[in-house]
């Protein structure tokens, strides 16, 4: 089983890359960057790898200065425009996001009705909306994770500071790392666990602050 990678120079990306390959799978990189205008030919590029399973690791997150426009074709359109081109037996697992629920929203079920408050959250949710395949799978819940040459994630920034932090009392997280992340795209492949309607949404419950989160690393 040939399993391609999107966006594996990123944070998630580059996680499950290694992971995969550490579980003796056979895993390879793409790290082309996609574009409305080079679209077509980087899915040829894709293609040619004759992938049997295909990993969605691009994404755009929020508070990283990218503009509407770009994050709703990362988020929104990509997703369901690559599935739509892959082979009906590839499947194509997506990073999804929980995002896609409103900050204070009472029903977050992997069936609840989504009711995303922000641009990113309304980006991810279109992005889920065209995923119609039935190999088509959404591991939806956030990540937390090391930048692999960046600092812009949150536990590569906590890491970097020295001496006492402030804030995040008020910032809720319920997700998993990006090793879990990987994990549960390992044991999906090995028939260990099933998507429900082709979605699997793990978490914290209750959600955490990101204060007690970052107790719990600190």
């Amino acid at each position: 089983m040939k399993i391609v990678v999107l966006g594996a120079n990123g944070m998630l990306g580059h996680t499950v890359l290694h992971y995969l390959r550490q579980e003796g799978c056979f895993a390879i990189p793409f790290t082309q960057r996609w574009e409305p205008g080079n679209a077509s030919e980087v899915m040829r590029m894709l293609l040619s790898a004759e992938p049997d399973v295909c990993i969605n690791a691009i994404g755009v997150l929020p508070g990283v200065g990218v503009g509407l426009a770009e994050t709703l074709w990362t988020n929104g359109i990509l997703p369901g425009w690559i599935s739509r081109h892959l082979p009906e037996a590839c499947t194509f697992i997506h990073a999804g996001s929980d995002a896609v629920f409103a900050a204070h929203s009472t029903g977050c079920g992997a069936h609840d009705t989504q009711t995303p408050d922000t641009d990113y959250g309304r980006s991810k949710r279109q992005g889920e909306l065209g995923l119609l395949r039935d190999n088509d799978v959404i591991i939806r819940t956030s990540i937390i994770g090391m930048e692999s040459d960046s600092r812009r994630s949150l536990l590569s920034w906590f890491l970097s500071q020295s001496g006492q932090v402030s804030g995040f009392t008020n910032q809720m997280w319920n997700g998993v790392t990006t090793l879990e992340w990987a994990r549960f795209c390992f044991e999906l492949l090995e028939g260990e666990i099933s998507p429900m309607h082709g979605v699997i949404q793990p978490g914290t419950l209750p959600p955490l602050s990101k204060y007690s989160l970052l107790k719990l690393i600190g």
